[in-house]
């Protein structure tokens, strides 16, 4: 039995007038595959009812394989509402892989303001989304970057 090591390592931007207002949480069911095996990564963007999410046309995500892509319902709470995307992926690589990152965009009535490319891992974004740049070594363990998303990668689109 040859085994790969999935490591979650999944980059999700949102952005858009109600980016502040929005929240993205990635699931993935296992972390220790036999090669070939299938793995449901699912993706849920929580933004307020008047925005809605803007998924990627397509995905490249290799090393690992889009076997299939279902887009849930929007459940709606008041003025929150909540967007899923179902990845069915499989790996035919062995050792420890990582899924790649990908752009998600949450736009509102006005449309999207802009839109970057991150530095960060979603994990490491949480842990240092609001703190000083003097304190991203100390937190994560090293500093690559001195923030989350530098301005030459990011487009202003209005």
């Amino acid at each position: 039995m040859r085994l790969a090591r999935i490591l979650v390592v999944q980059v999700l931007v949102a952005v858009g007038p109600l980016a502040g207002q929005s929240r993205i949480h990635t699931d993935v069911d296992t972390t220790l595959v036999t090669v070939g095996d299938r793995i449901t990564m699912t993706v849920s963007v929580e933004h307020a009812s008047s925005a809605r999410v803007v998924w990627p046309d397509s995905l490249r995500l290799a090393p690992f394989e889009v076997l299939e892509a279902r887009l849930l319902p929007t459940e709606t709470a008041g003025e929150v509402a909540r967007s899923t995307w179902v990845l069915t992926l499989a790996a035919f690589e062995l050792g420890e892989l990582e899924i790649p990152s990908f752009d998600v965009v949450v736009v509102g009535p006005e449309g999207p303001i802009a839109k970057g490319l991150v530095n960060y891992r979603a994990e490491d974004v949480r842990r240092i989304l609001g703190k000083k740049t003097s304190e991203i070594a100390a937190t994560l363990g090293q500093k690559e970057f001195d923030e989350i998303i530098h301005r030459d990668n990011l487009v202003l689109l209005q």
